[in-house]
This record gives structure tokens, sequence and C-alpha cells, in this order.
């Protein structure tokens, strides 16, 4: 930036930059630049390339105008002018304050103004009622009224009795491809009903249970059984698509009498173990009522152990892995303060949330010797480093302990807000953000 600009005129600049950085149009812009070298021949991703760019630029304006206020507009035009000097500027450079069309961000600028909340509700109607209209009409989906056996398999109860145990869809139809996550129109590999289980012993159905909505994109498959919780009963999963890396598993168990029962949560187990695209039926490795997966963690870019045990009071495996937090007082009935939690979110944005949470507040005269305490249930962070923002907005480093996780109250009078920087024991780092209130 020119040396000559006020602080006012470099606060506007750096705002209109931040936003930039805020809504990635930088890695947008690049992109776009990719895009275009593809397709240079066609006239329309030339004029969609161009015409994106004076959007950044104009929303960018908008944003800073909007946070600083209708006063602000002549300034900042101004500047844009200013630093604009007459040049051209290509429409195509990378992005910088002076880029676009001048003249039309200015006006763009003066014409600013915030839409009345009656606009917006209106608007918002109207997109939805178009949306709406444009829903296709699942009625005219091919389906099917019967029933479909999409997996079965035989076992032997604990009673010594075999049994046969089908996975029927019943009120079927093909589903669409975005139903199964990947994108495009209806297909035949793709079917969605809900979902029935059913127990035969000597050719006799003796049970039925219902486990609502399943999608799967094979026709049929082979149920698998194990005894997870060593009761003798036979035991068994059935998967469904959670993420592109992960599948989510619910457990069943069938008892003595060929009833069915849940054994876990719904898609309660998680796994990126996939030995097969077409199986939705698995063994787990397990041992001592536990069963261990591994997950793949995106974040530290390797899979994780995942441990599930097996409850005695609920009757179904629960995960081990559960990261939970909670920030108490050090007295004989902890008061809980509310915090936030987040992988994303800046120091900025943190502040600005800060404002709809609860916190804690104590008395000067009882600061002196008070505490308050991170405690987890759970697994145990591998460090904690932890600061806070200072009456002049610089943050700074703040003592906790290292064994027991307790944090000194300030005994100054103010409002301090503290983050907590996380790392978990496969690299995964998050940040606990929460204020405390120090008054007479």
């Amino acid at each position: 930036m020119p040396s000559s600009l006020s602080e006012d005129e470099m606060n506007y600049i750096i705002l209109h930059e931040q936003t930039h950085i805020k809504r990635f149009d930088h890695i947008i812009k690049l992109l776009s630049f990719f895009i275009l070298c593809i397709h240079w021949f066609n006239p329309l991703i030339w004029a969609a390339f161009f015409l994106s760019a004076k959007d950044m630029e104009m929303s960018c304006d908008e944003a800073v105008i909007k946070k600083l206020g209708n006063g602000a507009k002549k300034e900042y035009s101004s500047l844009l002018l200013a630093l604009t000097g007459g040049r051209k500027v290509i429409g195509g450079v990378p992005l910088a304050f002076c880029e676009g069309d001048t003249k039309m961000r200015i006006k763009n600028v003066l014409r600013y103004r915030k839409q009345p909340l009656k606009v917006i509700v209106i608007s918002s109607v109207l997109v939805i009622s178009l949306c709406a209209c444009l829903i296709p009409d699942r009625l005219d989906i091919p389906s099917s009224d019967s029933a479909m056996v999409a997996a079965d398999g035989y076992t032997v109860l604990s009673n010594g009795t075999a049994a046969k145990v089908e996975l029927l869809l019943t009120d079927w139809i093909y589903g669409t491809d975005e139903d199964m996550a990947v994108g495009g129109g209806y297909s035949t590999d793709n079917y969605v009903g809900n979902g029935e289980l059913r127990v035969y012993i000597n050719g006799n159905m003796v049970s039925s249970y219902a486990i609502g909505r399943l999608l799967f994109n094979s026709p049929y498959f082979k149920i698998e059984f194990s005894d997870y919780n060593e009761d003798k009963n036979p035991d068994f999963s059935i998967k469904q698509w959670g993420s592109s890396s992960i599948d989510l598993y619910t457990l069943y168990t069938v008892d003595m009498y060929g009833q069915v029962h849940a054994l876990s949560e719904t898609d309660g187990i998680a796994s990126s173990e996939r030995s097969s695209q077409s199986s939705y039926s698995t063994v787990f490795k397990h041992y001592d009522k536990t069963i261990q997966t591994y997950i793949y963690n995106n974040a530290a870019g390797k899979n994780q152990e995942a441990v599930y045990v097996y409850d005695n009071e609920t009757g179904i495996f629960i995960s081990t892995e559960e990261r939970a937090v909670n920030i108490v007082t050090e007295e004989e009935n902890p008061i809980g303060c509310e915090y936030g939690r987040t992988q994303e979110l800046d120091t900025l944005e943190m502040l600005e949330a800060l404002e709809s949470i609860n916190g804690f507040t104590f008395n000067q005269s009882e600061a002196e010797h008070l505490y308050i305490q991170l405690q987890f249930p759970g697994e145990a962070p591998k460090d904690i480093y932890l600061r806070y923002i200072t009456d002049n907005n610089w943050q700074s480093e703040y003592p906790i302990d290292s064994a027991y996780y307790n944090i000194k109250v300030p005994d100054k009078i103010g409002i301090y807000n503290f983050f907590a920087d996380i790392t978990w024991n496969d690299g995964t780092q998050e940040t606990i953000f929460f204020d405390i209130t120090v008054k007479l």
C-alpha cells in the first residue's frame, strides 16, 4: 500500500482484502483461471470470468460499507478513485483493491443500502416457491408394491435352533444417484425402501423388525454373523453410506426365541475399512465384548482406531472415543459454563460468537482465590495452549495447570475472552472458547 495513505484508508483496504480471504476468493479466482485456460474458446466462459470478478469486488465493497456504516461511503469512494488514478485495470488480474470497473464500483457503493427485512422475506418466499415447483414428482418413478429380498443369511440361535434371517425392502423404488451421494438422475442400480428384518424357523416366520429407510446400490448381499457381546446369540451388521471415507453400521442380534433387537444406536458403528463395494454386512474385529474399527481422519491424513464397548445397562455398544469437554468451577456443586467449540473459525469470528454465550461471572473480592477447570470425561488431550484477549486486544498466553487443567480466575475487573487450543492424541486440533467476567 502507498505510504501516503491515512490510517482510515489503510483500514478500508485491509477490511476489503480480509473479506476476500474469508470468502476464499483468491482460491476461486485461481480455479476460474484454470477453467478459462481449458475453455478458452468459449465466449460464455470469458463473460462469466469477467462478470464474476466484478461481482467479487462489488460484494466486498458492500461488506465494508455494511460493517462501517453509510458514513464511510464518501471516503471509500474517494479512495477507489485515487488509487485507480485514471489507469485502465485489466479485469483478469489477480485480486487487488483497485481491480474492476472503478466507475461501476463507486456507483454501487453510493447506491448501497441494507435491504429491509420485508424485502428479504418476500424474496426468500419467492425463491422457495420456485424451487418447490421445480422438484420432480417421485410418484412417476418406477416402483414396486411388493417386498424385495435385499439380503439373507443362515445362522444358529443360542438354543441350537437353525434360523434364516431376511432383510426386505418394502415399498421400494429406484432411487436417485443423489440418494447414494453420487449425483445424477434415476438409476436401476439404486434401491430405496423401508427396511424390515424377518426371522424364519423351520420355514415359518417367527418375528419381524422394522428398521426404517434404507438405501442400497446392490440388489442382493449375504448377511454375515458373529457374536460380539459373547451371549451366544448371533449378531450381524447392516451398512449405510456415511461419507466418501466412512461407512456407518447398525448392529442387530437375534435371541433364542428368534426375536430381533438393536445392538447399537442407528448408524452407531463407523468404519473406513471397505472390503467390498457391494457388501452391506461385515464381521468386525472384536474381543472381550469390544469392537475395533479404523476411521480415516481427514485432518490428520491417516487412520485412527475407533473402539466400541458393550454396555450391560443399555444393552448396546457405545463409543469410547467421545471427546467431551466440561468447564466448571471448583465449588462443591460446579456451575457449568457455556462455551464454543470449533475447528474452522478464526479469532474474530469466535469473538462474535462469544456475544451469545453465557460465561462465568465472579466478584473481584473472591476472584483472587478462585479457579475454573477444564474436564475431559473421555479422551484426555495431548496438549493445551491457553490464550486470552487483553484490554488492548493483544492475544497473550495464559497459564494452565497441565496436570488438572486448572485456570486461575483473573483478579482485575474486566471481561476476559479465553481460547484453549487443544491438540488430541491423533493430531486433530480444535479450539474451545469462553469468557470470564470479573466485576466489583
